[in-house]
């Protein structure tokens, strides 16, 4: 019976490296099922589970930049892309993490948070959370979070802005939960930016790939600014879209990006 089972065993393995193994070369266009079918015969592909918001046409722009939630938005404007946590680690609601209430970060308008409700219900608008994760000067104070020098000290790029260490557990808990309120205030898209970090060696991709499993309890979608720190392997990870700014559209054009609105504040 030992014997059987092994050798069920060692076929059902066989089985599965030989699909992998289909399945890759695929991937890279080595093989095309789709070239092997009958004239006239239809190809049938296997069903992928939707990822994001189901059954919402999604808007590719242009999009309007919105300084305040209860700003006026043109008639037939299909997307609105709003700030809710800048580099400078301030977030545009208010929060009710305790770090963020303890470092200031918090907005102080308790009608913040009814004007955003109010313009992410809208069916007919497609609301995007900007969110700025690493870069952050109000977080970066706190060393457990902070992106640190060999002197202990908070590390800064030539422009005096404060990163966060992306392998710190505390940097990860913190922008989840960042994540996790824009989500609760019914965004459609959140939009995460400034995902770099200065120092080699970061493990951006853990990083990245533990912020994806979270998302999945979230009602949106987790989408990412592409840009010259983040490699194309890493972008085609996130289940929600690629965005660009205007200079790096050529770059990253094999993922149809969409365009970043600019801002004076961006």
């Amino acid at each position: 019976m030992k014997t059987i089972q092994t050798i069920l065993f060692r076929i059902l393995c066989l089985s599965g490296l030989l699909a992998g193994a289909f399945l890759l070369l695929c991937s890279w266009g080595i093989l095309d099922p789709a070239g092997w079918k009958e004239e006239g015969e239809p190809v049938i592909l296997p069903a992928v589970p939707a990822l994001g918001v189901a059954d919402q046409t999604l808007s590719t722009g242009p999009f309007l930049r919105l300084e305040d939630p209860a700003d006026p938005i043109p008639a037939g404007t299909q997307g609105v892309v709003f700030s809710m946590k800048g580099a400078d680690g301030k977030l545009a609601y208010v929060s009710r993490l305790p770090q963020a209430m303890d470092w200031g970060a918090s907005s102080g308008d308790p009608a913040r948070n009814d004007a955003i409700r109010e313009m992410t219900s809208r069916e007919d608008l497609h609301t995007v959370a900007l969110i700025s994760c690493l870069a952050d000067d109000l977080a970066g104070k706190d060393r457990d979070l902070a992106l640190l020098r060999e002197s202990g000290s908070a590390w800064g790029d030539q422009s005096g802005q404060v990163w966060l260490d992306p392998d710190k557990e505390d940097t990860l808990t913190y922008l989840t939960e960042i994540c996790r309120e824009a989500a609760a205030l019914g965004f459609d898209e959140l939009l995460l930016t400034d995902l770099s970090c200065p120092r080699d060696g970061a493990d951006l991709e853990t990083f990245c790939r533990r912020l994806q499993v979270a998302a999945l309890d979230w009602p949106c979608l987790l989408s990412v600014v592409g840009g010259s720190d983040l490699p194309a392997a890493l972008l085609a990870t996130f289940p929600g879209r690629v965005w660009a700014r205007e200079e790096d559209l050529p770059r990253l054009s094999a993922f149809t990006p969409v365009v970043l609105p600019v801002s004076s504040a961006n």
